[in-house]
């Protein structure tokens, strides 16, 4: 992910058992380590914030100008803090909050050549505090990676998911389309959850920095007690991020493969267009369009999945705005259109979701989400009995906590760099003018991932 309106960071997902955080330190993480290294606790929590106007009374203050930058930095002004920065380097070369600061702005300015040369500077400091070496080590080795044109990463993410209702029908006895025993409905259960997924990303040597992209993903549920509801999806997927000024151009092609209750259920493939546009510095709005045939499989106890075959078209907006450096919301709006061979599973769709992404001071974040869904179905399926067309509401909250185990214990190896302990919990209700489909579930995952580059 790239933060918009000119405050990159490469970002990577967590997987489904954590969410997305930022990839590097962030830069208010390391003016915090930064501080604690070399300055006191009052310096890093000035009494008042610094303005433009105090830095033309006293120009040469050095702690002044300093503190300024570090406002410029949570601001998101990380043009303006590069300059005051640079300027404090030249005036007392051997400041170790400046340089560090210097080097983090950079980073973030895609200036990934002069940045490497800063953090060199530093680590060939031979009394630099170990902690703070083994960040600026951290940097130097993501700058390295996006210097080079190929990059290619290994996710990796296991953990245990407890259910409270997987069937997700409580007073029926089917669960899409499969007929269950009383046993197995509304029943709690406990299931492993398996990701794996391979990225690879190809800069194009262009301006503005133009990429291929290409991924391979596996997520595995597997319940203990109701294995009907186990499930395994592959995914595949290729495109192109295309840069022009302040607008992205986003072509990509997506494969999925699914299987329910270990038979053969779903084929998918889906074209995407995404064209999105930078507002202002904080606010990135974009659209997009995408469709695409789906192939269903019949099931033993569910003989009439094939009528579900047809095409699925989707559309929508979404609009995103970074609040601070550790905050940002996504609002978006999504018409779904699904075309099956049998109308009772044909339907149109509207939905609407809020999307907030909190960073925390040493790695942690925090995620939530809302997500509201109206599904209205042509016709009516004969084995919903008397009563018309289907019509489905439904609700999703959801946070995830994230907490790198070197923020636990920073005397780890650095083999467990990029390696964090995820805790998502999940609530999802659906109301239905068809009573089967009423239901609802809580979910707790508790998982570990780690992310490798290749």
């Amino acid at each position: 992910m790239v933060g918009v309106g000119g405050t990159p960071c490469d970002g990577r997902r967590y997987g489904p058992l954590g969410n997305c955080r930022r990839l590097a330190v962030g830069v208010a993480a390391a003016a915090g380590l930064v501080a604690g290294a070399a300055t006191s606790p009052a310096a890093e929590k000035p009494p008042r914030d610094v303005t433009y106007s105090d830095i033309l009374r006293d120009p040469d203050n050095f702690d002044l100008n300093l503190t300024f930058a570090r406002a410029e930095i949570r601001r998101g002004e990380f043009q303006s803090a590069s300059t005051v920065l640079h300027r404090l380097i030249l005036l007392r070369p051997g400041s170790l909050s400046a340089r560090v600061l210097y080097a983090v702005v950079l980073y973030r300015l895609d200036s990934f050549n002069e940045a490497r040369r800063q953090l060199d500077l530093l680590l060939a400091q031979p009394k630099l505090p170990k902690q703070l070496r083994k960040e600026l080590e951290i940097y130097r080795g993501e700058i390295e990676r996006r210097l080079r044109r190929t990059n290619a990463q290994l996710m990796v993410s296991s953990g245990l998911a407890v259910d409270t209702n997987p069937s997700r029908l409580p007073d029926s006895n089917s669960f899409g389309g499969l007929n269950l025993s009383t046993s197995e409905r509304r029943k709690a259960d406990v299931a492993l959850v398996n990701y794996m997924r391979v990225s690879v990303e190809h800069d194009l040597n262009m301006p503005q920095r133009q990429t291929l992209f290409g991924s391979v993903s596996t997520y595995h549920m597997e319940y203990k007690d109701t294995p009907r509801s186990s499930h395994l999806i592959l995914t595949g997927e290729a495109g192109a991020r295309l840069n022009f000024g302040p607008w992205r151009v986003t072509p990509k092609l997506t494969g999925r493969w699914m299987s329910l209750s270990h038979e053969q259920f779903m084929r998918s493939l889906e074209a995407r267009l995404t064209v999105g546009r930078d507002i202002d510095r904080q606010t990135r709005l974009s659209g997009y369009v995408a469709a695409g045939p789906r192939l269903f499989d019949d099931l033993a106890e569910s003989p009439d999945q094939r009528q579900r075959t047809g095409a699925e078209y989707r559309g929508g907006l979404r609009l995103r705005r970074n609040l601070d450096h550790t905050m940002a919301v996504t609002l978006e709006a999504e018409f779904i259109r699904d075309s099956a061979a049998a109308d009772y599973y044909s339907l149109s769709g509207y939905r609407l979701s809020a999307r907030h992404r909190w960073r925390f001071r040493n790695g942690m974040f925090l995620l939530s989400r809302f997500v509201w869904r109206l599904d209205q179905y042509d016709g009516r399926n004969p084995a919903d009995g008397v009563g018309g067309a289907r019509r489905d509401s439904s609700f999703n909250v959801g946070t995830l906590f994230g907490l790198p185990l070197l923020t636990i214990d920073r005397s780890l190896p650095s083999f467990f760099n990029r390696t964090a302990l995820t805790l998502n919990v999940d609530y999802w209700t659906t109301d239905s003018n068809i009573g089967r489909y009423t239901n609802d579930n809580w979910r707790i995952v508790i998982g570990l991932t780690k992310r490798f580059d290749l």
